[in-house]
């Protein structure tokens, strides 16, 4: 099966539409939080009749949601879930910290195992992999926590910090640099670090303490929080480039030269 990307439009069979716009000439003019099949179905469909007109070519769709899951999912069971765990469950004050103690001890082999993983294979599957644990854990994990038993309390903050947040964050030292090119890489770098992490992580926890009020501390909603975040990130590493080893001296984005039809220079 072929690939699709920019350098193999070529190959579609004359009954399945390509674009009829040069698209290496597209620039960057609307932020997607969260590209998903509604977005695809909807306000991209018709961008890609806008950028189809002469003169429109400055509409260019940038997805973003990669942190969502490893800011948003730092916060959820860094402190959100220890909060939940001692003030509505009612655990032992003392679950809490030991919970994020021990998913700070395995963070401490994790983050730079995925690193070294993310070295071999590429940083896109590695960070895939984090997001996926906390998508699967979210549902069952909050579950458990709602039971009110402290060793399951442990297991699961554990488990979300030190393999789902922590595997995602080995590779993203990395490939959050290699994403940019040397013209404005600082730059790039700070604002998605920390535009993320007002958006995801800065709304985590009074977000989740008012989900706790409103529905009277039941779990359910902090699960659907939780999928929901990481779904957004898990979804994004399908469309973030691969970056394991690319050049940092082109002043291109990566993204730039994956639109252009190419691949991240090396």
């Amino acid at each position: 099966m072929t690939e699709l990307n920019a350098s193999t439009l070529s190959q579609l069979p004359p009954k399945v539409a390509a674009p009829p716009y040069d698209r290496s000439r597209l620039k960057r003019g609307i932020a997607h939080f969260g590209v998903g099949n509604f977005h695809r179905a909807h306000q991209a469909f018709y961008i890609d009749r806008c950028l189809a007109l002469p003169g429109q070519e400055d509409w260019g769709i940038v997805g973003i949601g990669l942190r969502m899951a490893e800011n948003g999912g730092s916060y959820l069971f860094n402190s959100l879930a220890v909060a939940y765990a001692t003030g509505t469950v009612m655990v032992g004050l003392s679950i809490g910290p030991i919970a994020v103690a021990v998913g700070s001890l395995i963070g401490m082999v994790s983050v730079p195992l995925a690193g070294h993983i993310s070295d071999r294979v590429g940083r896109v599957p590695v960070y895939r992999f984090g997001a996926a644990v906390l998508l699967l854990l979210a549902f069952p994990g909050w579950y458990l926590i709602s039971l009110g038993q402290a060793w399951l309390v442990i297991v699961v903050i554990a488990v979300a910090i030190g393999f789902g947040v922590n595997t995602m964050l080995g590779p993203q030292c990395a490939m959050l640099p290699e994403m940019f090119g040397n013209k404005h890489r600082y730059l790039g770098v700070a604002v998605s670090r920390e535009f993320s992490a007002v958006i995801a992580g800065g709304l985590a926890g009074v977000l989740g303490a008012a989900l706790i009020k409103w529905f009277d501390g039941s779990w359910v909603p902090l699960g659907i929080y939780t999928f929901v975040l990481a779904g957004i990130t898990f979804a994004t590493t399908f469309i973030t480039p691969e970056t394991r080893g690319r050049d940092l001296i082109p002043v291109e984005d990566a993204l730039d030269e994956l639109t252009a039809g190419g691949v991240p220079a090396r």
